[in-house]
């Protein structure tokens, strides 16, 4: 059975090892494309998403759906051809910041999904500098990412805003997804809940989570960031190389 890679060209867990199965990433995969669908704009055919860090495809196709022309962007080679594979539909490319294979103020919709914590695990985290620039104008930047206060391994969630803020852009929506240590996704791994209601799970783990306002220090969360370029110019210290 064509299968997923586990780990990426770096060594990086991209699914949970433990989850032999495939349920807990099937949940995943339903409950933050259903928050794609609720939260994002939808496109008109022409506008440009990418999607960066894109992994095997599986937020490209939803971003799709909504309209969108998409692209999906990653540095790893085994990992597009698994996505070209089961996730059509989608201009896959292999590239990495800081360099992308986009003109300044062309992209309408830049997704960057589970990509700031790695970045910071490898010490790069300073690539997304400049990404602002990237946006045209009134574009919005969406951002995905565990987040878990008081933990080096994690991004603090105000260093996450005063980044992107610094670029011209505006955060305008901040919506929780799921709880990392939620004991029904326990349930889910090994099989004890039935694949047909994951779909409903999703649903209501997103209303569940979308009024938590308490930043988590004993597990992580999932949040979207959802931000608006607000400047058509992005300032010095965003476009400076």
């Amino acid at each position: 059975m064509d299968k997923p890679p586990l780990v990426d060209q770096r060594g990086l867990n991209i699914l949970d090892p433990n989850d032999r199965l495939g349920l807990k990433s099937r949940y995943i995969t339903l409950l933050q494309q259903s928050a794609l669908r609720r939260h994002l704009p939808k496109g008109d055919g022409k506008g440009v998403a990418v999607d960066l860090g894109c992994g095997y495809g599986r937020l490209s196709v939803a971003m799709g759906r909504q309209g969108w022309q998409v692209v999906g962007v990653d540095p790893d080679r085994r990992l597009l051809e698994y996505a070209r594979r089961h996730s059509p539909g989608v201009h896959y490319c292999q590239a990495r910041l800081p360099e992308l294979p986009f003109r300044y103020d062309a992209i309408d919709l830049l997704v960057l999904h589970n990509l700031l914590r790695p970045l910071l695990l490898m010490g790069i985290l300073e690539v997304v500098r400049g990404i602002g620039a990237y946006l045209a104008p009134q574009g919005r930047l969406v951002v995905v990412d565990n987040i878990r206060d008081g933990h080096p391994a994690y991004v603090p969630e105000a260093d996450l805003v005063r980044r992107f803020e610094a670029e011209g852009l505006r955060l305008e929506r901040r919506i929780p997804l799921r709880a990392g240590r939620w004991w029904v996704v326990y349930l889910i791994r090994y099989g004890f809940i039935p694949a047909r209601w994951l779909e409903r799970l999703a649903d209501y783990e997103l209303q569940k989570r979308q009024h938590q306002t308490r930043r988590p220090r004993w597990q992580y969360l999932n949040v979207m960031f959802v931000f608006r370029k607000v400047d058509t110019a992005c300032p010095v210290a965003a476009v400076e190389r």
